[in-house]
């Protein structure tokens, strides 16, 4: 198991220095029973995507998260945006514990910082109105609406 993550670091040192405007946030346990840090969390948003994202994108911001189906477990939480012809655009995305209000809440700070989103003004977040994420743009993003997806109404 200690292979899992063994290279993180090197690897993150590597796409700093190629593209050096990524925001690359890793967060690691060091009170474990181990006394060695330990993988918790790792958020990814490259730096021409903030940039794509700034001025040819919709100000929509689409979240979900997803199950990481390894032996580790652990969720992948998405952000995603339309471009101006009208395809997916990847903004940023992370690894992390689980979908809780912590989680959510690091993810929206992240993302408010790299996006230059302040409160959220003239910003839409639409996602499946999982309660963490309602709690977290309430609190991160305050003066952005937030939407219901359709694909989870029925």
């Amino acid at each position: 198991m200690e292979d899992h993550y063994k290279k993180v670091g090197r690897y993150l040192r590597a796409l700093k220095n190629s593209s050096p405007g990524t925001e690359l946030v890793l967060v690691t346990d060091v009170n474990n029973e181990l006394c060695r840090p330990v993988f918790q969390r790792l958020f990814t948003c490259f730096e021409g995507l903030q940039k794509g994202w700034k001025e040819g994108c919709r100000k929509v911001i689409c979240v979900d998260a997803c199950f990481l189906k390894t032996f580790l477990g652990g969720q992948l939480l998405c952000a995603i945006g339309r471009d101006g012809n009208d395809q997916i655009y990847p903004i940023a995305w992370a690894a992390v514990e689980g979908e809780n209000n912590r989680s959510w809440e690091w993810f929206f700070k992240l993302l408010q910082k790299c996006l230059d989103l302040e409160e959220g003004a003239d910003l839409a977040i639409i996602s499946d109105e999982h309660q963490a994420i309602l709690n977290a743009v309430s609190k991160v993003l305050p003066l952005a609406e937030h939407r219901h997806c359709a694909r989870h109404i029925f």
